[in-house]
């Protein structure tokens, strides 16, 4: 309809397995390349959405993979609880779903762990998702956006409730 945003999402995606390959910009279904050992278990919400574990130092983050994201998003509730993992780095005018725009704090996150990976220390925007943690049936600490993503290429098996890191590119 008139207004609405056209994006492939997880009510497609959600019954294949998923090769994002952000170093050749493709998106593989159900590719035949896996390697069975190097799967962990995924946790998705009622709309499929994918959760994955993002460890920062000794903390575990809940975290969502959204390829709709430009930059990683972190919680400021999970920010003040762990400020030792962040720096204050500015503030920049922030767009979100909806269209809204807001000025939001900007910051240099911890190197963290993922999958197994080292990730880099990187820039994130400090965003209050309490309201809608309160809406959701998993809360989330952070939403991994495409500044993270693209460090690497992931394989998101939907149907078996399973992902992993296929190939470490670094911080392009």
């Amino acid at each position: 309809g008139t207004g609405t945003r056209s994006l492939i999402g997880m009510d497609l995606l959600k019954d294949f397995c998923c090769h994002f390959c952000f170093d050749v910009n493709r998106l593989l279904l159900d590719p035949d390349d896996a390697l069975d050992d190097l799967y962990q278990a995924l946790t998705l919400d009622q709309k499929y959405h994918p959760y994955v574990s993002v460890q920062l130092g000794d903390v575990s983050a809940s975290a969502v993979w959204d390829t709709g994201a430009s930059l990683t998003v972190v919680d400021t509730g999970f920010i003040q609880h762990h400020p030792q993992m962040f720096q204050a780095a500015g503030y920049s005018t922030g767009t979100d779903s909806s269209g809204a725009q807001m000025e939001t704090p900007m910051l240099m996150m911890a190197g963290c762990r993922i999958g197994g990976y080292d990730f880099p220390p990187q820039r994130v925007a400090g965003v209050d998702l309490s309201a809608v943690n309160a809406a959701i049936e998993i809360p989330m600490d952070m939403i991994l956006g495409y500044n993270t993503l693209c460090q690497a290429n992931w394989v998101f098996d939907f149907p078996r409730r399973r992902w992993m890191i296929s190939k470490w590119l670094g911080n392009l």
